[in-house]
C-alpha cells in the first residue's frame, strides 16, 4: 500500500511541476495552420511584446472554428509578409491567463501597443480581412 501511495504521490509530484513551467510560448496545435508561427501557452507572453513600445496584432483563433479556417490563408500571408514591421503573435482557444481585454468571439484580432488595445476589436471574417488590408496599404488609423 506505501509503494502504491508513493507511486501515486510521485506521479502528482511530476504532473504539479510539468504545469509550472515558465515558458509562455507552446508549439501550434497539430491541426492549426499556423504550426510555423509560436503561440502564447499564456498572455503573460505578451509582456516581451510590450517592452518593444511598438505595435503588434494579438491573433485569437480556433482550431474548430470554421470562420478562422475561411481566412487562415490571409493571415498566414499578412503574417509572412509583415512580420518584421507588424509582428502576429497568435493565440489559440488553449492559452490560459488574462487576454488583455474581454473578447466573446473567434476570431478576434487586437491592435496592441504597450499592453493595451489601441483600437476596437476586429472579430469576424470582414472586420479582419479589413483591418489587413488598411495596415498593408498603409490606410490605417486608431479609432
Amino acid at each position: 500500500m506505501k509503494k502504491i501511495m508513493l507511486v501515486l504521490m510521485s506521479a502528482l509530484l511530476v504532473f504539479a511541476l510539468s504545469a509550472c513551467s515558465n515558458d509562455d510560448f507552446e508549439d501550434a496545435p497539430n491541426d492549426s495552420d499556423f504550426q510555423s508561427y509560436n503561440h502564447l501557452r499564456h498572455y503573460d507572453g505578451l509582456k516581451q511584446y510590450d517592452e518593444k513600445d511598438s505595435v503588434y496584432i494579438l491573433y485569437i483563433y480556433a482550431t474548430w472554428c470554421g470562420a478562422c479556417a475561411s481566412i487562415s490563408n490571409r493571415v498566414l500571408e499578412f503574417a509572412d509578409n509583415n512580420y518584421e514591421a507588424i509582428p502576429i503573435v497568435f493565440a489559440h482557444e488553449g492559452a490560459n491567463g488574462n487576454p488583455p481585454t474581454d473578447w466573446q468571439y473567434y476570431p478576434t484580432m487586437m491592435v496592441m501597443k504597450n499592453g493595451e488595445v489601441i483600437d476596437d476589436l476586429y472579430v469576424g471574417v470582414a472586420p479582419i480581412l479589413g483591418l489587413l488590408n488598411a495596415l498593408e496599404d498603409g490606410t490605417y488609423t486608431a479609432d
